[in-house]
């Protein structure tokens, strides 16, 4: 696409597999992101082309990659277990069932569903690992990123 024929703003096919490449791997490293938080890492990326389709008028090219990639649970996007080892997907699937029902639990209670929800009940370290993926510690419980945070104290 040298000699500006290539139109402002759209991605070709290398950008588009960068953009891919970017996305996932920031969720994979996040866990749960919004929007706005998944479009702002995106802004600061190094390839100028895809850091301006975070803001541009590439942002329809980027909202249908991220649609790809991505699950949608309240307002936050965690990846599509598909982009996962095929071994973890049912776990993980299960867990993002039990922290969208119950937004919080304790590591055991965590342990014991997906034991119960599975034909194999997934290792102690496999269980960890999703909770830090998709949560975060509070005291003794494990509650769900995507959860809305707390409103801020008053200005």
């Amino acid at each position: 696409a040298e000699g500006g024929a290539e139109v402002e703003g759209e991605l070709g096919t290398q950008e588009k597999s960068q953009l891919t490449k970017f996305l996932t791997q920031t969720l994979k490293a996040e866990g749960v992101l919004s929007l706005e938080e998944l479009l702002g890492k995106l802004a600061d990326h190094p390839t100028q082309k895809l850091a301006a389709a975070a803001t541009g008028k590439g942002l329809p090219e980027v909202e249908i990659c991220i649609a790809g990639l991505t699950q949608t649970i309240g307002q936050s996007l965690i990846l599509r277990s598909t982009a996962y080892p095929s071994a973890t997907a049912p776990a993980r699937d299960a867990m993002i069932q039990l922290m969208t029902e119950k937004g919080s639990c304790p590591k055991q209670e965590a342990v014991e569903y997906l034991a119960n929800a599975l034909p194999t009940p997934p290792s102690t370290f496999v269980v960890t690992k999703l909770l830090k993926e998709l949560a975060y510690q509070s005291g003794t419980l494990w509650v769900f990123k995507g959860n809305p945070p707390p409103p801020p104290p008053p200005a």
